[in-house]
């Protein structure tokens, strides 16, 4: 996890236990959408994997190489699946 997020996290910890502040911390992550970054060397998991399918297709080609041991386990959003919940918490 990056250094901002962790720090993000500490943060509302620590006013929460010192303060006793309502404080939260809510990090939609792995989301995507229609103005995602699509690059072919710098995008996230989800955009990276349509690229190279769009691609395949467009070349007819019959496989498509996905880097990576396959062992992780990602959790994909779209943004509009985020907006409710995200209201609640900042209310």
């Amino acid at each position: 996890m990056p250094l901002p997020k962790i720090a993000g996290i500490k943060l509302c910890e620590t006013y929460r236990e010192q303060y006793g502040a309502n404080f939260i911390s809510v990090m939609p992550t792995n989301l995507y959408g229609k103005n995602d970054n699509y690059h072919s060397e710098n995008s996230h998991v989800l955009p990276a994997l349509i690229r190279r399918f769009h691609e395949a297709k467009q070349q007819n080609l019959k496989e498509v190489v996905i880097w990576g041991s396959g062992n992780p386990k990602r959790e994909l959003y779209l943004p509009t699946i985020w907006q409710q919940p995200v209201c609640f918490y900042m209310e």
